[in-house]
């Protein structure tokens, strides 16, 4: 999986969040692309349209946390009808601007020199990739997302609407889980990305602290079903700071 740092507001997204600050009207995201090309990091933010874009992705509604000025938008790539495999090294979130219309209001490229593999659905059936992005906003009630048909509301996303203002800090002994979600990204003062891979085949193995974790992924959801070795089976996972 590629690793996904580079993530900032573009020149024309912080006029728009000038826009918003009296709160007359909502932070609308439209869409979120996936492009091929790779830029300079520093160039990110001037950025008005992405480069070598590939595919529209899929938003689903916005996810509330304990901060309301925060929200996460999960956003998700598939492979459905995908002739051509692809390398994604960008990641772009639209919005509308009342005067310009739709921008390229974020984007996200990744560090990983060959990037983010995309197979074709032939080669891969069901490769699916969902990141979420943590926003820092004036208001997060006053966060529009534009949900196209295949990203409404499924009994997972609202499950977990309502459970991660309770559990987001809880800390997790390991030992008797069967699914947990494990988020790899980057965060700073403004934004935070986490990011999951799942696909009806993915198969890979993750190390922490010499310990062995193998994450096995399937269906077409967003979970990760991780099967713990003998090493961390009665050990806890430190996760946002808690043991």
């Amino acid at each position: 999986m590629a690793t996904w740092v580079n993530f900032c507001r573009t020149e024309q997204g912080k006029v728009l969040d000038a826009k918003l600050v009296n709160g007359s009207i909502p932070l609308r995201f439209t869409k979120a692309m996936s492009g091929s090309e790779k830029i300079n990091p520093v160039l990110l933010p001037t950025l008005t349209e992405l480069p070598g874009p590939k595919q529209t992705l899929t938003l689903s509604d916005k996810l509330y946390t304990d901060d309301p000025t925060e929200v996460i938008l999960p956003v998700m790539l598939q492979n459905k009808g995908l002739a051509e495999s692809y390398k994604m090294y960008i990641l772009g979130l639209y919005a509308e601007d009342p005067d310009l219309g739709e921008i390229l209001y974020m984007v996200c490229q990744t560090t990983t020199e060959e990037g983010e593999e995309i197979p074709s659905e032939t080669n891969q059936p069901a490769f699916s990739i969902q990141w979420n992005h943590v926003i820092k906003t004036a208001d997060a009630s006053k966060v529009v997302v534009e949900v196209p048909e295949a990203g409404l509301l499924t009994e997972l996303i609202a499950d977990q609407k309502y459970a991660l203002k309770d559990h987001r800090h809880d800390v997790y002994d390991i030992e008797g889980f069967e699914n947990l979600n494990i988020d790899l990204g980057y965060f700073d003062d403004e934004t935070q990305l986490q990011s999951h891979n799942t696909s009806e085949y993915a198969h890979q193995n993750m190390v922490l602290n010499g310990n062995e974790i193998e994450i096995l992924a399937s269906g077409e959801t967003s979970d990760l079903q991780t099967h713990m070795t003998d090493p961390l089976a009665h050990s806890n996972l430190k996760v946002d700071g808690n043991g």
